[in-house]
């Protein structure tokens, strides 16, 4: 679950919503080449500011020997404040099935989960618990993995495939690599595990509930 946070002043939303802006756009930059950018003087008054923000659990800075300047790395609660989103945590919406197809997930929430920095996310996304071995070696079985809905699946890539009956009215869901064949009119839902033979569909009857970027492992 996700842990609770302290609020920000104004003056510190305001500062965060700036040094996101510029570091959503040149990732990796310094506390000196932000401060630059904001038109300040020097950059101890910023990392001042930058660490009581720290505190809070909004930002981590990477502090660096020799001489070389902090790097500002956002937490997930630091891009959703910067961004004005509502902040409870990534979504855990279920299970899906990684084996033979099952019931697809439904949209209703069951919990919470903050991942701190070990997953790149954006507003949108959301966990799901995985239920079966055919992704394994790379997919385990209850591994929570990160889906991001309303992008291109590319060749090759694992994705949250929807399989639909032939009438359109309902469907099952699968976590599986998604291969196109013959031009794309043949969608396979191909398993890691080679005990799971490949399935090969009419790509008028798949659809994506959304991309795999990445995965939360307990233990």
């Amino acid at each position: 679950m996700n842990a609770a946070r302290k609020n920000l002043t104004t003056h510190q939303t305001r500062l965060l919503e700036r040094v996101w802006n510029i570091t959503r756009e040149m990732p990796y930059l310094s506390v000196n080449d932000v401060a630059k950018r904001l038109g300040m003087a020097g950059a101890p008054s910023l990392i001042e500011t930058l660490e009581r923000i720290e505190s809070k659990g909004y930002v981590t800075l990477q502090r660096r020997g020799n001489g070389h300047s902090h790097i500002i790395q956002f937490t997930p609660q630091g891009i959703a404040q910067a961004e004005g989103v509502s902040w409870q945590g990534l979504p855990l919406l279920g299970e899906i099935a990684a084996g033979p197809l099952a019931e697809a997930v439904q949209n209703d929430v069951i919990d919470y989960i903050d991942p701190g920095n070990a997953l790149p996310w954006k507003p949108g996304d959301y966990l799901l618990k995985v239920a079966g071995d055919s992704m394994e070696e790379r997919i385990l079985k209850g591994d929570m993995v990160l889906i991001r809905p309303g992008v291109e699946i590319p060749h090759n890539h694992v994705a949250a495939a929807l399989v639909w009956d032939e009438n359109n009215e309902s469907c099952e869901s699968s976590l599986k690599c998604i291969r196109y064949l013959q031009g794309g009119r043949v969608i396979e839902l191909k398993a890691y595990n080679e005990k799971y033979e490949p399935m090969r569909l009419d790509a008028k009857r798949v659809s994506f509930a959304g991309a795999y970027r990445g995965l939360l492992r307990h233990g």
